[in-house]
This record gives structure tokens, C-alpha cells and sequence, in this order.
């Protein structure tokens, strides 16, 4: 019997995997919603979103070259965009928090990038504002 598995953008960081949140973001996806994205987002516990966000974060995040090491940095717009799971103000600040990602003004981090200490990760372009 052919296996599939629940993906959420390419990946399953932050996809409920107890069989009742499965059986309960199919009927989502079947009679209300018409997506599986947005099924799967409404069925989300806050561990997972706070995961996704910590998953969304580490990518996104530009890398900046630092004494002590990279640190990794967002800008508030791009949180903005970065949570598309809808998570509260607290499961935010949670998944900063675990993520060790800092929050930079627009106006620091183009410091930075100008300097050549900052550079995009992996998604940054997904996050940023195009000009």
C-alpha cells in the first residue's frame, strides 16, 4: 500500500502527527477549508507552531559575522511574514527566544550588509520586501 505524508510548504516541522489531528485536517481540508495548508495551520498546537516558527527563523534569518561567532538576525516586517502560521505575540517571542535570532531595525541591518558582515540564509529572499 503506497505511503504519503502531510507536508507543510515542503516540509513537516510543525505538522500534527497524532492520528486524530490527521483524520481531523482531512475533514477540515474536505468540508470547510478546500486546503490542506490552511487545515493544517488551524489544527496546529502551539508546540507546533512555535517548531514551524523555529524552522521558518533559522532559515530566513541573515547570518552576521560577529567576535564571538554568526549571530542570526531578522527584521520586525520580516516576523511579520515569517509568521504565517498565526502564532500569538508569545509563542513569537518563544520561538525567538529558542532560535537565538535577534530583532535588527532595517536601518541596522543594511549596516551590516553594507559593511559585508550580514549575509541572507538559505530563504531570506521569501522574507524580505522586494524593491
Amino acid at each position: 500500500m503506497p505511503r504519503c505524508r502531510i507536508e507543510l510548504r515542503g516540509s513537516i516541522i510543525g505538522v500534527p502527527d497524532r492520528i486524530n489531528k490527521v483524520i481531523e485536517i482531512v475533514l477540515m481540508t474536505i468540508f470547510e477549508t478546500g486546503s490542506i495548508e490552511n487545515a493544517v495551520v488551524m489544527a496546529m498546537s502551539k508546540k507546533d507552531r512555535v517548531n514551524r516558527l523555529l524552522y521558518e527563523l533559522q532559515r530566513a534569518a541573515y547570518r552576521i559575522r560577529g567576535e564571538n561567532g554568526v549571530l542570526l538576525a531578522v527584521t520586525k516586517s520580516m516576523i511579520t511574514r515569517i509568521n504565517w502560521v498565526n502564532a500569538t505575540e508569545k509563542e513569537v517571542e518563544l520561538a525567538l527566544r529558542k532560535s537565538h535570532v535577534i530583532v535588527l531595525s532595517n536601518d541596522e541591518l543594511n549596516k551590516y550588509l553594507s559593511l559585508g558582515i550580514a549575509r541572507p540564509g538559505p530563504e531570506t529572499h521569501r522574507y524580505v520586501d522586494a524593491k
